[in-house]
């Protein structure tokens, strides 16, 4: 009887070790449960910020390509425009010395110049406004420039981001198996 005893004894002293350590096991599970949960509830969060930024680039850059091609054309009008003043210039000049008639000498001078100027006028601002449309394009080829980086590194992000989902999924059903198995033991 004292054998018997004494292995009911070994008996429930080992049934209420293994009972505090499934009680344990069990609350170990519940946290990192709840762990896994938040890390979820984190990177959702992060790829949802990620592809709305990845969205707002993409909208930015659309944007600037619009305006880069709208200043390319005022920039070819402007072209065509100061070409066409040197032109007219130059056959002014040419035909103002086959001019005569009526007019005196004087105000025929008088008209020449203002001509010219007013030409040479017209010209300094067409090559202006070229100057202005050249730097603005220089200025949104930069700024698409960095939005294209800005987007890649977003890109690069939400890859990291999607590999850190990847492991810590894999983690969570190592996890899971393990808590399995320790239940399967306890029980």
């Amino acid at each position: 009887e004292e054998g018997e005893a004494a292995l009911r004894f070994v008996g429930a002293a080992e049934q209420a070790r293994l009972l505090d350590e499934n009680s344990r096991l069990q609350r170990r599970a519940a946290e990192l449960a709840a762990l896994l949960r938040d890390a979820h509830a984190h990177l959702d969060c992060l790829q949802r910020s990620g592809d709305e930024q990845e969205a707002q680039l993409r909208h930015t850059a659309e944007l600037l390509h619009g305006q880069l091609a709208a200043a390319r054309g005022r920039e070819g009008a402007m072209l065509q425009e100061l070409d066409r003043l040197r032109e007219a210039v130059a056959q002014s000049s040419f035909s103002g010395a086959g001019a005569g008639g009526a007019n005196s000498d004087g105000e025929l001078e008088r008209s020449r110049r203002d001509s010219r100027r007013q030409e040479r006028n017209e010209q300094a601002q067409l090559q202006r406004d070229a100057a202005t449309e050249r730097r603005q394009r220089e200025q949104l080829r930069a700024r698409n420039v960095a939005l294209e980086k800005q987007a890649a590194q977003l890109q690069e992000r939400l890859a990291d981001t999607e590999l850190q989902l990847k492991y810590q999924r894999q983690e969570a059903d190592r996890r899971r198996a393990l808590i399995a198995t320790l239940q399967q033991r306890c029980a």
